[in-house]
């Protein structure tokens, strides 16, 4: 034996068996002194550290580590009454590289004194993928900076500091970089990524060391300041901010500035969620926006009772569903030439409790902000279908051939499963889907063109009819309009309304006219509502139209009713 007296032959044949074992072990495995010095290294160890057996055998662990204090509490844990544990350790290869390990082990008695034996694993890529989630759980890859979850977790924390310490104070900024899709529309994502990186950059040198700094998503960023004496302080940051955000970026060749609107919560307010906060700065940042952009909001009183409301409402419009207060009523289109109903339009109502009936301009917003419009949106849909098919089936004659427009959200849209939803829904119901006519604005198309179009290319295939609503207070050209499969236009009701006083009107409304019979697909004019105005669509060659002047949008009962009255 190496550390004894001769053996008995039977101790040696152990001995040469466990030293095969030891050798050929694909374990890196070690036999080393109590004081550190290896005495026996397996091949599977020389290939971890890149070193030889003679180079190794007579080193200490100290000298293969900077990590002295742990290779000294790892020797003191297995010279202890207890087995050993695992203890993590950084050791150098001999190409330089570092190599993360864990050292497992115990030691025994021998006749020349305590050695201790063991395993050294290397878990350096374990590591490495383990550090990777964490980053990509709490930081955004694009950027660097932290993600929501951070910045939401320090929120949360210095929201309850804050209120153990009553003196101190904080603010919660919430940054739009304004006009963004235009720098990804005009000069592609990788100009736009480069402009993000470039204002996370900014924004971490406007702000102090114990401030965060954090991508929310999108083009919007968080920032948390810290330990403020009072909000003038914030409005110093906020010029500085944009200051820096209006010199100009170079990205991909191209120089470009940039502006954002902000909004701003103080902790001064109160709050007990720091959900709260956010959505507060959220809501003054949106209220920068359409003050014009480029400017900011600070949160106050009036926002608050807004913002509560709003809650109020929102959680109101969750449960309105299951407790049956939403409902339709249904707008005719009118063929002017006989006036016959040619069609209807599916239009939301809500019968809130306490507010009454409200129209969808009071509602349908909130529901687009928080998501709910989608939900929404497919019970419209389902519930226009199936009583167009009821209709069809009690009243053949009058309703056979009525076509159903509903109006699609730029939620809803772009949803995953769009086409198989209204397939869905189509076959529930039994409706011909030659008679449903889906609603888009010119905005939700012009999103995403190339997106736009290869969706309505497959309800186009299925025989849905699409038309284009509020035509003529959008930038869709002509020459995109014809790479869309449309049936129909319908003449924003904006231009309708000042028929009777501006020859510019007319010039636009018998622009559309012509291009609808051009492309060879239905135009219908909206919102007519005086006599004089139908003069003019008469006169201008108009087919179908749909306003006040005809008829209010009707309940399902009063739609019955007129059904009748046209099957008699």
């Amino acid at each position: 034996s190496e550390l004894g007296a001769p053996r008995p032959a039977s101790d040696q044949g152990r001995e040469g068996r466990y030293r095969g074992l030891f050798e050929e072990s694909r374990m890196p495995l070690f036999v080393m002194s109590r004081e550190g010095v290896l005495l026996e290294v397996n091949r599977a160890l020389t290939e971890l550290f890149g070193r030889t057996r003679a180079e190794l055998q007579g080193l200490s662990l100290r000298d293969l580590t900077a990590d002295g204090d742990t290779i000294a509490r790892l020797l003191d844990e297995l010279g202890g009454d207890g087995p050993g544990g695992e203890t993590e350790v950084v050791f150098r290869h001999a190409a330089g590289d570092d190599i993360i390990c864990v050292i497992s082990g115990g030691g025994h008695m021998t006749p020349d004194g305590m050695v201790f034996h063991g395993t050294i694993r290397d878990v350096t890529e374990q590591k490495r993928t383990q550090d990777e989630l964490v980053r990509s759980a709490f930081q955004d890859p694009l950027t660097g900076l932290p993600n929501r979850v951070v910045f939401m977790d320090r929120l949360d924390r210095l929201l309850r500091h804050s209120k153990r310490r009553a003196g101190d104070r904080f603010a919660v900024l919430f940054l739009d970089l304004d006009n963004f899709k235009q720098v990804n529309d005009l000069h592609g994502h990788i100009v736009g990524d480069q402009l993000l990186v470039a204002v996370a950059r900014r924004l971490e040198a406007c702000v102090r060391e114990e401030d965060t700094v954090a991508r929310i998503g999108g083009d919007e960023f968080g920032i948390l300041l810290e330990t403020i004496p009072d909000g003038l302080t914030v409005t110093v940051v906020v010029d500085r901010i944009r200051d820096a955000l209006a010199q100009p970026v170079a990205a991909d060749g191209l120089d470009m500035g940039t502006t954002a609107s902000i909004g701003i919560a103080l902790s001064a307010s109160g709050y007990d969620h720091a959900e709260d906060l956010l959505r507060d700065a959220d809501a003054a940042m949106y209220r920068a926006k359409a003050a014009g952009r480029d400017d900011y909001v600070i949160f106050d009183s009036d926002m608050h009772d807004t913002a509560v409301r709003q809650r109020q409402l929102e959680d109101d419009l969750r449960a309105a569903m299951e407790r049956d207060q939403l409902s339709i009523h249904y707008h005719p289109v009118v063929e002017l030439t006989g006036g016959a109903v040619t069609g209807l339009e599916a239009l939301i109502r809500w019968a809130h409790p306490r507010h009454g009936m409200l129209l969808p301009s009071e509602f349908m917003p909130l529901a687009e902000r928080t998501g709910i419009i989608v939900e929404i949106g497919w019970w419209v849909l389902r519930e226009a279908c199936r009583q167009l098919r009821a209709w069809q089936r009690d009243y053949p004659d009058s309703a056979f051939r009525l076509t159903m427009s509903v109006n699609l959200s730029a939620r809803q849209f772009v949803h995953p499963t769009l086409v198989d939803k209204i397939d869905e829904i189509l076959e529930e119901t039994g409706l011909d889907p030659g008679l449903l006519r889906l609603d888009l604005t010119e905005a939700v198309v012009m999103q995403n063109a190339s997106l736009a179009a290869s969706l309505m290319t497959r309800l186009h295939e299925r025989g849905i009819q699409i038309c284009i609503d509020d035509f003529g207070t959008g930038y869709t050209s002509l020459q995109q309009l014809r790479l869309f499969p449309i049936s129909g236009l319908k003449i924003d009701r904006s231009f309708i309304g000042q028929l009777e006083a501006d020859n510019a009107e007319h010039e636009i409304v018998q622009s559309i006219l012509a291009l609808g019979s051009s492309m060879a697909i239905d135009v219908i004019a909206e919102g007519v509502e005086t006599p004089g105005q139908l003069s003019q669509l008469r006169r201008l060659g108009t087919r179908f139209a749909q306003g006040f002047l005809f008829s209010l949008p009707l309940d399902s009962n009063a739609t019955t009713a007129l059904l009748e009255q046209t099957e008699t």
